[in-house]
């Protein structure tokens, strides 16, 4: 009896250990959080132009959100018109930078996406 409830505990860990190494890691995604931008370079005084417009760009989202017409929108509305609030912080960020800056924001989104494809994604 004590051997075979030895075995089941054993099963039981060699199946969970099993399936967590079958596990995705999750999928990566480029952020505009202060470890980032410091890792980038950008300087402190910079950092809060673009926390700025962040919370500025996160009011737009939070009243679109909120309007009827998104409310009465189909579900591929209302990701086209996020999507475009989105587009324009990346791109409104991204003009904020300098040329170097920008070089080193491509590169770490490239690495990003490299290691999304290797993991499945």
């Amino acid at each position: 009896m004590k051997s075979l409830l030895v075995l089941a505990i054993a099963s039981i860990f060699a199946f969970t250990n099993a399936s967590a190494q079958d596990a995705k890691p999750p999928k990566k995604v480029f952020a505009w959080v202060k470890s980032t931008m410091t890792e980038i370079g950008i300087s402190a005084e910079a950092q809060a132009k673009i926390e700025a417009f962040k919370k500025e760009n996160e009011q737009e989202q939070k009243a679109l959100k909120e309007s009827e017409e998104y409310k009465n929108a189909t579900e591929e509305e209302k990701k086209k018109k996020m999507g475009a609030l989105l587009g324009k912080r990346q791109k409104t960020i991204y003009e904020m930078l300098t040329k170097e800056q920008q070089s080193k924001v491509d590169e770490m989104r490239e690495k990003i996406k490299k290691e999304n494809e290797a993991n499945g994604y």
